[in-house]
């Protein structure tokens, strides 16, 4: 007896396909929405980022050194243009991104201004109209945003506009510098300036800018060079080489970081720090260690007049009064006469005005304080025992977002 094979309806599969394809269409389309969706929201958080570090980078002034809130008011100007021109040179979703510029500092505004003590810190908003309310300042929030991404077919899709907030801020935490490459330097002078990072000597760099009252000069941004008159910001007088006992003047030595000869260190005045110059002795970076010093060799022994070495000098300091660029100086608080070594203990941010010779044949050099936010500084917020020039420290700093 033959078995009959049981026969499909014509055109069954067909059906089944049929209504299968409109699913597997919505499901495709859905996917491509949500990906619509979560690309423009990174491309507005990409763009609150870039407004927030810019608004932030704008704190790295002269004005901010002053104390003067007037001053400082004209640098927080300058950071809100900053942060509106990188919002608007961003898009999200094919829209470009906006903002508020917030005068007054409402805390609920597009960009506010306020303080940080940490990357992991409460944001605290600024209190605008209190007396000197900007100074001080060292982190920005900024919140940018479209409107709302449409629907998949159209539609008014997310009923509210898509905003994204990012948070920067001057970090001022420093323990030391680590280039990421060999060919880009961090502009530190190899010149240490004696310290006691309190304040209370005179003849020492904090004692010298707590208590100086020779504001005499101004760094000019437009013309890029110092000008005569006063700025709100001391200038301090450093000496290399032997000086008179009774001299005020703040002693400083040089020091032997990766230079085989006086030439690599007159070369590094004039351009910084290379990390192939920290390879053999420093591990490829300038960072204090745990007991929050840094031993690097060195002579407080300045080239005799006359002398080549001498003319060197003279020359690459001539082109960094010319240029104005601010500089790393490190600075050291004590000596290890034991092992030959000078103990770097932190660093300050300073433009050279200018270099004479001295007294007693040395070299006579007049500094004054600037900000300095250097891609290759290294910060951090776990040290049980901070390093001592952190509570004096208003000079040199990172740029970052607070996490």
């Amino acid at each position: 007896m033959t078995r009959r094979t049981p026969t499909r309806r014509k055109g069954a599969g067909s059906l089944v396909g049929l209504m299968t394809l409109p699913a597997l269409l919505l499901l495709v389309g859905l996917v491509f929405y949500v990906a619509h969706l979560r690309g423009t929201r990174d491309e507005a958080q990409n763009g609150s980022d870039a407004a927030a570090l810019a608004a932030a980078m704008a704190f790295v002034c002269d004005d901010f050194l002053s104390g003067k809130a007037v001053r400082c008011e004209e640098c927080l100007v300058r950071s809100r243009i900053a942060a509106d021109n990188l919002t608007r040179a961003n898009f999200a979703g094919g829209e470009q991104l906006s903002l508020q510029e917030n005068d007054k500092n409402d805390p609920e505004g597009d960009i506010v201004f306020g303080f940080l003590d940490q990357p992991f810190g409460e944001f605290a908003p600024a209190m605008h109209g209190t007396e000197g309310w900007c100074v001080g300042v060292n982190a920005v929030r900024v919140s940018v945003h479209r409107s709302p991404v449409k629907g998949m077919f159209g539609g008014k899709g997310l009923k509210r506009e898509l905003r994204s907030q990012a948070t920067a801020m001057l970090d001022y935490q420093v323990i030391g510098f680590r280039p990421k490459d060999d060919t880009t330097p961090f502009p530190m002078v190899p010149i240490a300036l004696f310290t006691d990072h309190m304040g209370k000597v005179q003849n020492t760099w904090d004692g010298h800018c707590y208590a100086s009252r020779l504001d005499e000069h101004a760094y000019d941004p437009k013309l890029k060079q110092f000008v005569l008159g006063k700025d709100d910001i001391p200038e301090v007088t450093v000496v290399l080489g032997k000086q008179p006992e009774d001299s005020s003047a703040v002693p400083a030595t040089f020091l032997q970081v990766g230079a085989k000869s006086f030439a690599d260190t007159a070369e590094q005045i004039r351009s910084g720090i290379l990390r192939t110059h920290l390879t053999d002795n420093f591990a490829g970076e300038f960072v204090l260690g745990d007991d929050n010093t840094l031993g690097v060799n060195g002579s407080p022994q300045c080239p005799e007049p006359n002398h080549p070495n001498r003319d060197l000098l003279n020359n690459v300091l001539a082109e960094a009064i010319a240029d104005g660029k601010p500089r790393l100086w490190p600075l050291f608080a004590s000596l290890d006469e034991e092992r030959g070594l000078i103990l770097l203990s932190g660093w300050v941010g300073a433009r050279l005005i200018s270099a004479s010779e001295s007294e007693l044949g040395g070299v006579k050099l007049v500094l004054q304080p600037t900000m300095v936010a250097d891609p290759a500084t290294v910060t951090t917020h776990n040290r049980i025992q901070c390093p001592a020039f952190w509570s004096l420290n208003n000079t040199v700093c990172r740029v970052r977002l607070a996490e």
